[in-house]
């Protein structure tokens, strides 16, 4: 199953985006997903607007035992871990994808890039073990 779609480059587009996911994936049934899902599309979602400046394409597609979303943006730029104060709004997006996502990670392209998540969907309806693994393909990481 798959899900596709765009939202504009402004700061209500992270809800939206969030609000869709959600309708999606209860009508997929994944339910227990849910809460990781539409936090980290949050995260990606503000992200593309603030530091891309484009609009956004949500991908959604589950397999069987995983759900993977895509968030694609209009910028070849890697996002980067960046410090942050306790007092900071921003600035946490990559630490929260890291410890939510059982892996993760960013495709850079001809003026493009997408970071992408996955979660695991075990037959049972329950989420899998929390925990990173980084596929980075623009580093040397993971």
């Amino acid at each position: 199953m798959e899900d596709r779609s765009t939202f504009p480059p402004e700061l209500r587009s992270a809800s939206e985006a969030r609000h869709h996911a959600e309708q999606v994936l209860r009508e997929w049934q994944l339910d227990t997903v849910a809460d990781a899902a539409r936090l980290l599309i949050s995260e990606l979602v503000i992200n593309a607007v603030l530091h891309a400046g484009t609009e956004s394409e949500l991908v959604l597609r589950c397999t069987p035992g995983h759900l993977r979303v895509e968030v694609s943006d209009g910028s070849s730029t890697a996002p980067v871990r960046m410090p942050y104060s306790p007092s900071s709004p921003t600035g946490r997006g990559l630490l929260i994808l890291e410890d939510l996502a059982d892996s993760w990670g960013i495709e850079i392209g001809d003026g493009s890039k997408t970071v992408w998540f996955e979660l695991a969907v075990p037959p049972d309806g329950r989420p899998g073990e929390q925990g990173a693994s980084h596929d980075d393909e623009e580093s040397n990481h993971g």
